[in-house]
């Protein structure tokens, strides 16, 4: 394992932990995680060439069409 698959890794953790802890303590840093934080690590994250993970779109036209 390289140091740079070492260090996406570490993110990929961090990033997961950030989601479902937004507006709570981070269990890394001790910080309150704030969105900014998430998109300071999402953006070097990607910049490594990590890869996010899609979730399939819950809305369908038929909502769209009645909002």
């Amino acid at each position: 394992m390289t140091d740079k698959e070492y260090v996406k890794g570490v993110y990929r953790s961090m990033l997961n932990h950030y989601y479902e802890n937004i507006g709570k303590p981070s269990k890394y840093t001790g910080t309150i995680i704030t969105p900014k934080m998430i998109g300071t690590l999402t953006i070097r994250f990607l910049e490594l060439g990590g890869k996010l993970k899609s979730e399939p779109n819950e809305i369908g036209w038929e909502e769209l069409q009645e909002v």
